[in-house]
């Protein structure tokens, strides 16, 4: 009987402890996730190729997915819908030009200035949709 009750007390320890390795995981996961209200609230997007501007709840745009920093449109299947803005030339909607990314927590330090410089003259060179002009103010060279 004696060496049941240890088996018992091995098991009943390695449960607990497995349960608990998966409650520190779960909330190691969970606590990287935006919170429930914010996956909830309602973003409005346009489409990069129709000027169609289209709302849907955040977690609905994440679970869509992503790429090139243009969501999926739900009823094309094409990744086009983009954050809009407002043309400083014309004050019209338009989609937000792609533009490099640049990530301080993931980009090199001595890449920084090039991608900045890139970042930039790509921004001055963005040109509206509708009207043709700059899409955004003059940020210098």
């Amino acid at each position: 009987m004696e060496g049941g009750k240890k088996v018992l007390a091995v098991v009943v320890l390695l449960v607990v402890i497995v349960g608990a390795v998966g409650l520190i995981l779960k909330n190691t996961k969970d606590r990287n996730a935006p919170p429930t209200p914010i996956m909830k609230q309602p973003i409005e997007l346009i489409d990069a190729e129709t000027g169609e501007l289209m709302t849907r709840s955040l977690q609905e745009w994440k679970d869509g997915g992503m790429q090139e920093n243009r969501y999926k449109n739900p009823n094309t299947g094409k990744y086009t819908m983009a954050e809009p803005i407002k043309c400083y030339s014309c004050s019209e909607v338009i989609p937000m030009p792609l533009l490099p990314n640049v990530d301080p927590n993931t980009t090199p330090p001595e890449d920084m200035p090039r991608l900045s410089d890139e970042r930039t003259a790509k921004k001055n060179a963005a040109r509206c949709p509708k009207c043709g002009g700059p899409v955004f103010r003059s940020l210098g060279p």
